[in-house]
C-alpha cells in the first residue's frame, strides 16, 4: 500500500484573524502603557534646552510608533516565505542569523577605520552605533536563532531529529550564538537559551536531550554568577534586600520602596517621589515596573499582569492552532521568549531575581578606618576586602 501524498500547507491570513487581532490589541495596549510611563519617569529629568527629537522619551515614542506599525503589518505576512528557498538548510534564516552574528561580533571587535563599532554604556559593551543610531545586536540574534532552528529542524525527517548528532549540532549553534553575548548581557543570554530549548522541544527533539541541555546551561549560568563578584553580590542581597548595607542592593531596595509606597491605588501619574525624584536608578528601563506601581498602585499592577497573562495565553493558543510544524514551533518559541522577557523585569523589580544590568558608579560608602573595615567595602569599579 503506497502512502498518499499530503496536500501542501497553504497560508491563509484570515484563518488566524481573531487570535491575531487579540494579540495585536494587547500588544498595542502594553506598548501605550510603556510610552506613558517612560514620559512620566523622565518628566522631571528632561533637558529643557535639548531639541525634542534628542530627548530619550520622544525617541522612545518614535520607536514605539514604528513598532506598532510593524506589528499591524507583520502579522498579515506569509511567514512560510522564510523557508521557500534552500535545501535542508533554509537560505533566508541562515542569512539572517549570519548577519546577526557578525553584528554581534562587531560590538567587541574594534578595527580602526570601520564605520561599525561597539558603543559602551557604563562598563558594558552591548550596543552597536551607526552614526546617531544605536541598537543591541543581541536582539537580532535572539530572533534569528529561533527562526533558523525551527526552519532547519522542521525540514528534517522525524527520525533524524531524534539522533544525537542533530542535537549536538543544534547545541553547538546555540553556544556559538551565546559566545559574544553572555559575558556582557546575562539576561539576554538567559532568554536566548530558554527560547532555544523551547524551540528544540517543539520541533521534536527528545525531552531527555533538552533536559540535559537545560541542566548544563543552568550550571554554566550559575558558574558565571558565582565567579563574578558583581553578579554574586546582587544574588546574595535577595535574601534581605531592605536591610542590606551592600551597594549591590541599592537598586533593589529603592525598587521595593517605590512599589510599597504606591499602596493600593498609587500616587497618580507623574507623582512618584522615589522613582521620578531621582532616588530610583533607571526608572524608565530596568525598574519601570517599580515606577508604574508607585504611580498606579496595586490596582494598576494587577491590570498590567492580567494583560501579560492574556498575551501569553493568546500566544500559546496561536501556536496550538497553527496548521504546520514550522509555524507551531516558531510561534511557540517566540511566545516563550516574549513571555520570559516580560516576566524577568517584574521578578527583578520585586526582588525575586537579581538585576543583571549595570550598577551606577558610586563613591565608597565605607573606609578602611570605619567600623565596616573588616567587612566587604565597595569602591568604584571593584570590591576590596
Amino acid at each position: 500500500m503506497t502512502p498518499t501524498a499530503q496536500p501542501p500547507v497553504v497560508f491563509r491570513p484570515g484563518s488566524s484573524g481573531r487570535a491575531g487581532w487579540v494579540l495585536s490589541v494587547i500588544t498595542l495596549a502594553m506598548l501605550g502603557i510603556g510610552v506613558v510611563m517612560v514620559h512620566s519617569a523622565l518628566a522631571r529629568r528632561a533637558d529643557a534646552g535639548a531639541a525634542w527629537y534628542a530627548r530619550r522619551e520622544w525617541k522612545h515614542t518614535v520607536y514605539a510608533i514604528l513598532s506598532a506599525l510593524i506589528v499591524m503589518t507583520a502579522w498579515r505576512v506569509d511567514y512560510s516565505r522564510l523557508v521557500r528557498r534552500g535545501g535542508r538548510v533554509p537560505f533566508w534564516p541562515a542569512l539572517f542569523l549570519g548577519v546577526a552574528l557578525l553584528l554581534a561580533l562587531a560590538v567587541y571587535i574594534h578595527v580602526p577605520g570601520l564605520p561599525l563599532g561597539g558603543h559602551p554604556v557604563g562598563d558594558r559593551w552591548r550596543w552597536l552605533q551607526i552614526g546617531s543610531f544605536q541598537f543591541q545586536p543581541s536582539e537580532l540574534v535572539k530572533v534569528a536563532l529561533l527562526i533558523f532552528l525551527t526552519a532547519w529542524l522542521t525540514r528534517m525527517p522525524p527520525d533524524r531529529r531524534k539522533r544525537f548528532l542533530t542535537f549536538f549540532l543544534a547545541a553547538l549553534l546555540i553556544g556559538l550564538c551565546l559566545a559574544p553575548i553572555i559575558h556582557e548581557d546575562l539576561s539576554v543570554s538567559i532568554q536566548i537559551s530558554a527560547s532555544a530549548c523551547m524551540a528544540l522541544w517543539l520541533v521534536g527533539i527528545p525531552w531527555y536531550f533538552v533536559v540535559s541541555l537545560v541542566l548544563a546551561g543552568g550550571a554554566g549560568m550559575f558558574a558565571l554568577i558565582y565567579l563574578s563578584p558583581r553578579n554574586w553580590d546582587r544574588f546574595m542581597v535577595l535574601s534581605d534586600p531592605l536591610t542590606t548595607t551592600r551597594q549591590a542592593g541599592h537598586q533593589l531596595k529603592q525598587s521595593l520602596l517605590s512599589i510599597l509606597s504606591g499602596d493600593y491605588f498609587g500616587k497618580g501619574l507623574g507623582n512618584g517621589a522615589i522613582s521620578t525624584g531621582g532616588y530610583l536608578p533607571e526608572p524608565h528601563t530596568d525598574f519601570i515596573f517599580a515606577t508604574y506601581c508607585e504611580e498606579f498602585g496595586l490596582a494598576g499592577a494587577v491590570l498590567l499582569m492580567v494583560l501579560m497573562i492574556l498575551w501569553i495565553y493568546q500566544a500559546h493558543r496561536a501556536a496550538v492552532r497553527s496548521n504546520d510544524p514550522f509555524g507551531r514551533a516558531l510561534a511557540g518559541s517566540r511566545g516563550a521568549v516574549y513571555g520570559l522577557q516580560t516576566v524577568l523585569p517584574l521578578a527583578v523589580d520585586l526582588g525575586s531575581a537579581p538585576p543583571t544590568g549595570m550598577a551606577p558608579r558610586r563613591r565608597a560608602w565605607c573606609s578602611r578606618s570605619s567600623p565596616m573595615a573588616g567587612r566587604r567595602c565597595w569602591w568604584p569599579g571593584r570590591a576590596r576586602r
